[in-house]
């Protein structure tokens, strides 16, 4: 971060909205989603022999914790839409009065020269893109964890009836 007031002034307005979100997400209760410490044991299977020494109830808790991980996962990636919406937002404002200043012969490179000249237009940019970069490595885990917790959930479905077969 520069130290200029500018710039300063986008890193205090990511914090009052990091706090908006906070006081938003409390008022919703999905702050109450968080990632439990066992998440890493249900994401460090490796093998089909230690699904087979899971009983169906474990099963069922394996896949009850992949969905509430998705979930925390899903509230994440929000948070970086969040940004990336807010950072577009104020660039765009910001741009709206640098663009028609900037000699240049397309929007797009008028809008990049105003980006580069302007450091609170930097700073937004680079928040963007750091936002970006975060929803952009997490975007699809969700979908993915519920695919998997699907899967236990069918797997703990067999299990049952083969229970019920050879027990009953």
């Amino acid at each position: 971060m520069s130290g200029n007031p500018e710039s300063s002034g986008v890193d205090e307005s990511l914090t009052k909205l990091e706090e908006a979100l906070d006081a938003y997400e409390s008022e919703i209760k999905t702050n109450a989603v968080v990632a439990d410490n066992e998440i890493e044991d249900v994401l460090g299977l490796v093998s089909r022999r230690e699904l087979r020494t899971k009983n169906a109830m474990e099963l069922g808790e394996m896949s009850f914790a992949l969905e509430q991980y998705s979930a925390y996962v899903q509230r994440a990636s929000n948070r970086q839409t969040a940004i990336i919406n807010w950072c577009e937002a104020r660039l765009n404002y910001l741009l709206a009065e640098l663009t028609p200043k900037t000699a240049a012969p397309s929007y797009n490179e008028r809008k990049a020269l105003a980006t580069r000249q302007d450091s609170a237009a930097k700073r937004l940019y680079q928040l963007k893109r750091r936002a970006q970069s975060r929803y952009d490595t997490v975007a699809y885990l969700p979908s993915r964890f519920h695919g998997m917790a699907e899967s236990l959930k069918s797997l703990q479905d067999t299990k049952r009836m083969y229970e019920r077969q050879n027990n009953g």
